[in-house]
Order: structure tokens, then C-alpha cells, then sequence
């Protein structure tokens, strides 16, 4: 195993990060590899994920700017029987985030990564289990054979129950953790608050062998356990603590909370005017363009009708730039795309169409993406993603509509008289 100092590390990072923020971006890369345990046998039991963004890393504080998250992010990877994980379509060039999370409620320690030929090592406090280790990828290039190997991380996980033997049910306890070095050398204490599970249980991981005991507050009563020797590597899952005496929790007076009189018809009136917006001009064709708030696309159709419009029809690039300077990045429902008889593309009110920006990577699984369009399922609806700016069709059922909740109204003569642009 090969030792590097912290500093060669930062000088590696930064080198990949200088080829990642110099060369335009793809969609290709894949990292790859196994995460074995300290004697070299698979982990079975984890996930290897990654966080993909564009943006510069920061040496001072090795952290990464994270101003924007490439969407969609790259899918997590469990780890098979062999160990061995693959997360694919990860964006070149980027910089990442790699990190090893618990599949089964066990949390670990990061050993070390031999990356591309070049082993780094880690001490807990340098691989936090919620950051991870930073990467770069360079344009149209895989990482295979990443090597992770991990330790179990310590920790104390025991039951708390009431003085008649019950679990401790969904409490907010006091947990207080004093630890006494095993050499002698010195000792420390942590205090916090938690909540115990609905069987009364709690976690708290440790990194260091040594002698704990674990102290429980709860209504003014303490419970203490004995003391608890952890040596290297070492858990214990079956401590249990038990109050003496019964709880005595003091009512808390219910105050009447004085209602002010409120004109309900005013509130509703303005809640409706919230759901009709306001008309706004675009001055490059004269259209106007309203946004308005629903539940379904067939709710968007329909308020549409009721305002003698129609959904947004997109004919330019330009066009969509406003609608997002205006309202927004935000999902709305925009007119269907229909074919006439003659195969020809056409937007609900008819109009030809003339500019498309479908997105050929789905926002969801291919599992969950609309049937053909001769499928019983129902209409196809078409959707306008804001965090992508790109198109997508939907059917009835679709998790997209739970959170698409907008619309776009247009119509070209809610003004009479104004001059049309010149051609």
C-alpha cells in the first residue's frame, strides 16, 4: 500500500480539476470498481453514490463550489455479492463527490482508494461519511478498477425502557457519552439530543477504542450505565437502560388562541385572483402570457378554454428564454403536440409546429415514461422541465404531474389594435 502525504493529494485534485473546468461538457463516463473489508472480502452491504457538479474546487477548505448540481444526478450503485459497483453516465468533465452510504443501517469507515494507480489513505476525520472523497473525470474517459476498502465503524446501540419494562417509545431523551482512553491518556464527554425509535432504541457511533458510558436524561430522571469497554473494531448492539421510578410529566396548560375576525369571502377572492395571475405582453410577437396554477394538464386545458386561449406554443428558442425570465424556471404544462392525418406535427390549438426541444434523457426511469400513443393510457401531455429547459410527454399516472403544478395561457388578441412587429 502506498503512502502520500495530504499535500500531494491537493496537488492530484487540482490537477484533475484544471483539465475538468478547461474543456466543454459530455455525457459518458463511468467509474467502476469493488469495496472490499480491512482483510479483503467483499462488501455486500453498502451503496456507492456520487455528486456531480460544475463548479471549482477550493484547496483552502477542500471543498467544492457547489453553485450547480449537474441534473440528473448519476444513480447510485449497491455493491453485488462480488462487491463490485459501476455508476454510469456520469458527466464529463465534472467534479464529484464519491462516498460509501450504509444500505442496512450500518455505517463505515473509509480505510482508504486506490484511484487510477494511486493509493489515499484516510483517519475518520479526513472521510466524513457524508462528504466523501473529490474527483475529477476527464471528457469521454471511464474509471475502472477503484478499489475502496472500508471498517465497520464502531458504535453503541442499545434500548432504553420505563420503570415497568416498556420501550421508551418515540422519545426525545438527553444523550450524554463520556469516554476514558484505554492508556489512560486523557478522557472526554459529548452531550446531545435525540430521539429513541418507536422501540425505544438509539445509534451513536464512535471512532475510537476506548472505555464509554452512556447516560440517559429524560424528565428530570438519569440513567447511567456501567462502563463499557470498546476496543479496536469492536460494537455492541444489546446494551439496555432502565429507569427506576415512573415518569411524572407535568400537564402543559392548553392557552386558547384568540382568532381574529377574518372576511373569508375577501381571503377567497384573493385566492382566486393568486390562481388567475396577470396578462403579460411579449413585445417580440405581441402575444400575451398568463401563468396560472393546477392540479392536472386536463385542469390547464380547461382553464385555458374558460380564458378563450390556449397552452403555451413554443415557436423559438427566444420565445422559451422569456417565459423563464418572466415566470421563472419552473415545470409547466405547454400545448400538446398532435399529428393531423397526413403525419404532419401539430400543437393543440393546431398551429404548425416549427421548433422542438425534446430531452433525450427522461426525468424518470424508462419503467415510469409514457406508453406509445396508441396506448389505452389515456392523452399524451407535454411538459416543460425548468431545471433542464427541455420537453417532455407525460400520460395520466405519470410521477411527473404530482409535481408540475403551472401552466402557461396564451392568446394573440387580448390587446385590439396594437401594431404587429414588423416582419
Amino acid at each position: 500500500m502506498k503512502r502520500i502525504y495530504f499535500t500531494s493529494f491537493l496537488i492530484f485534485i487540482v490537477m484533475l480539476l484544471l483539465v475538468v473546468t478547461s474543456s466543454k461538457v459530455t455525457f459518458a463516463a463511468t467509474i467502476s470498481g469493488m469495496v472490499v473489508d480491512e482483510s479483503g472480502q467483499p462488501v455486500t452491504d453498502v451503496i456507492v453514490s456520487i455528486q456531480s457538479f460544475k463548479g471549482k474546487f477550493d484547496p483552502s477548505n477542500r471543498r467544492i463550489n457547489r453553485m450547480e448540481p449537474i441534473f440528473p444526478p448519476p444513480q447510485p450503485s449497491p455493491t453485488d455479492a462480488k462487491g463490485a459497483f459501476a455508476v454510469e453516465n456520469l458527466t464529463a468533465n465534472s467534479v464529484n463527490w464519491i462516498n460509501v452510504l450504509p444500505q442496512q443501517g450500518h455505517r463505515y469507515n473509509v480505510l482508504f482508494i486506490d484511484f487510477q494507480g494511486i493509493s489515499f489513505q484516510f483517519v475518520p476525520y479526513m472521510f466524513h461519511w457524508n462528504t466523501g472523497f473529490p474527483f475529477g473525470i476527464e471528457e469521454d474517459t471511464d474509471v475502472k478498477d477503484v478499489k475502496i476498502s472500508v471498517r465497520r465503524q464502531m458504535r453503541i446501540s442499545g434500548q432504553v425502557l420505563t420503570s415497568d419494562g416498556k420501550p421508551l417509545s418515540n422519545a426525545s431523551i438527553n444523550l450524554q457519552v463520556n469516554r476514558r482512553d484505554i492508556k489512560g491518556s486523557g478522557k472526554g464527554r459529548s452531550s446531545f439530543g435525540t430521539r429513541l425509535n418507536v422501540d425505544g432504541k438509539f445509534t451513536h457511533y464512535v471512532n475510537n477504542a476506548a472505555y464509554y458510558t452512556i447516560i440517559i436524561q429524560y424528565h428530570n430522571q438519569t440513567v447511567k450505565s456501567k462502563e463499557i469497554l470498546l476496543k479496536k473494531g469492536q460494537s455492541i448492539d444489546d446494551l439496555t437502560l432502565q429507569f427506576k421510578d415512573e415518569f411524572i410529566i407535568p400537564k402543559v396548560p392548553v392557552v386558547e388562541k384568540r382568532v381574529p375576525n377574518v372576511n373569508r369571502e375577501i381571503i377567497q377572492l384573493a385566492h382566486q385572483k393568486r390562481r388567475e395571475g396577470m396578462w403579460a405582453i411579449n413585445p417580440a410577437n405581441r402575444h400575451a402570457y398568463k401563468k396560472i396554477y393546477c392540479q392536472t394538464p386536463q385542469e390547464a386545458l380547461d382553464i385555458a378554454k374558460e380564458h378563450d386561449a390556449h397552452l403555451l406554443t413554443i415557436n423559438d428558442k427566444e420565445e422559451q428564454q422569456w417565459i423563464f425570465d418572466v415566470y421563472g424556471e419552473e415545470n409547466y404544462w405547454i400545448g400538446c403536440i398532435d399529428v393531423d392525418d397526413k403525419g404532419n406535427k401539430l400543437w393543440e390549438n393546431s398551429e404548425p409546429v416549427t421548433f422542438t426541444n425534446w430531452d433525450p434523457n427522461p426525468l424518470l426511469p424508462k419503467s415510469e415514461a409514457p406508453e406509445p400513443k396508441n396506448s389505452s393510457n389515456g392523452k399524451l401531455f407535454t411538459v416543460l422541465i425548468g431545471v433542464t429547459g427541455k420537453w417532455q410527454q407525460v400520460r395520466d399516472g405519470n410521477a411527473i404531474i404530482s409535481i408540475t403544478n403551472s401552466a402557461i395561457l396564451e392568446k394573440e388578441d387580448l390587446l385590439i389594435g396594437l401594431m404587429k412587429p414588423e416582419e
